[in-house]
Parts: structure tokens; sequence; C-alpha cells
């Protein structure tokens, strides 16, 4: 294991010990979750820099990989600024709130991202073995955000901010999913397809996360430091992990 491996693997296990201890410890998780959420969202961005550099910002990959992790960098203000309202102002589960600004901008970046790529591989989209999947994938994620958030975002939310975005994320999530999908089919049996799946695994937990905690959230049941926010850090690194791998697969 090199040593990006076990920095990685260590952050895991670290976040996993500390929700596992938060369950008897609800202030310290509370605490805790709110630093490990910035720290790891800025590890991600600072991985996908790094290989937006190695490639060259003048390059098209360059430029798929800095609008990735400039997506993630901007999650990573919108993390402060989730931390700020809950450790200075205590206010648990600032939702909807001006975080929520940079979480659904950072989605911006992702999607300018993916478009640069579908710009570099143009040529292969009109493979059905590239398509179905990508679609496939993004219509389940479609399908079960109308039958569980939608409906409780409409009959339980507050305001009509909080119902629009409950259902806002989720949607973005599909349409990122089925983006990563179309970028591992177009890299698979390469040498970098490792490191897209460890990319689509991260958008993946992102967007199963996003569905289960906004639908929560609506009934009631969410915390600060509720152990679904473990699948977020675990996105982050997984995230991390990918960018590495990509430029690994590549030397």
């Amino acid at each position: 294991m090199g040593k990006v491996d076990g920095l990685l693997v260590g952050l895991a296990a670290l976040s996993a010990a500390f929700y596992i201890y938060g369950l008897w410890d609800k202030p310290f998780i509370a605490f805790s979750s709110n630093i490990l959420f910035p720290v790891y969202a800025l590890i991600s961005a600072i991985f996908g820099f790094d290989v937006a550099r190695r490639y060259g910002l003048r390059s098209l990959l360059g430029a798929v990989f800095f609008f990735l992790a400039l997506g993630l960098f901007i999650w990573c203000i919108g993390e402060i600024v989730w931390a700020i309202y809950v450790l200075a102002f205590s206010i648990e589960v600032p939702f909807p709130s001006l975080a929520d600004v940079f979480y659904i901008t950072g989605y911006g970046s992702f999607f300018i991202g993916f478009f640069i790529f579908m710009k570099v591989f143009r040529y292969v989209f009109s493979e059905r073995a590239i398509i179905v999947p990508s679609i496939v994938s993004g219509l389940l994620i479609l399908a079960i955000t109308s039958f569980t958030v939608v409906p409780e975002a409409f009959a339980q939310s507050s305001n009509i901010v909080e119902a629009v975005l409950a259902v806002a994320y989720p949607m973005h999530d599909a349409a990122l999913i089925a983006l990563a999908v179309i970028a591992l089919m177009v890299f698979w049996g390469g040498k970098l397809a490792k490191g897209w799946l460890y990319l689509l695994t991260g958008f993946m937990l992102t967007g199963l996360v996003d569905i289960f905690y906004y639908y929560y959230d609506l009934l009631g049941l969410i915390w600060e430091g509720h152990p679904l926010e473990l699948l977020w850090l675990f996105s982050y690194l997984a995230m991390a992990k990918g960018f590495h791998d990509v430029w690994i697969g590549r030397e």
C-alpha cells in the first residue's frame, strides 16, 4: 500500500471511529463532523487540482480535472459555511442556508468539467454500450427520488425553498452519476479505468446519501453527526483516490 492509499484508508478509519463514538457522545460528533467535512473536501480538491496541473491547464483533460476539482473546492466553502452555522451560531442542520448556494454552485463546475470531457470524447458517445448504462443509472436515481424525496418534500417542507432544494440535490446527482458512468465506460479496460471507477464511486455515494439524508431530514430524523454523513466523507476520500489513480494509471 502506497503512502497516499495509507493516508486515505487511515482517514476513512478515523472518521468511522469518530462516528461510532459519536453514537454515545453527540456533542463530540456534532463538533468533529463539522471539522472533518471541510478538511476532507479540501483534500479531495487538492488531489484534483494536482492532477489538473500535471496534465496541464491548457490541455482539455487538464481543464476537465480543474473544473471537477473546482467543484469540490466550492463544496469545501459550503462545508465551512455550514460549520459556521452549527459551531458559531448553534443552528443544528442549517438547511436551507447560505451553504446551499455553494453546494448548488459546485454542481455547475462539475457539469462544465463533464461538458469538456464529452467534447474530447464525443466520437465514442454514440456507442450503445456507453449510452445505455449512463441513462439507466440516471433514471434509477430519478425514480428513487420521485418515489421518496419528492412526495415528502412538498408534504413536509416548511417553505418552498426547502422543498425545491430537497428535490434539486438528487436530480443534480442523477445527472452527475450518468455523466460519470459515461466517463468510466470510455476508459473501461484501460489504464485510467480504476481512477474513474473511484470517481464514479464518490459521485454515487454522494447521490445515494443525498436522497436518504434529505428524505430523513424532511421527516425530522436527522441531527448533526448522523451516521449517514459518514458516506459523504467516504465520497470525498473516494474522489481523492480517483484523482490519484487517474494520474498513476497515466504513468
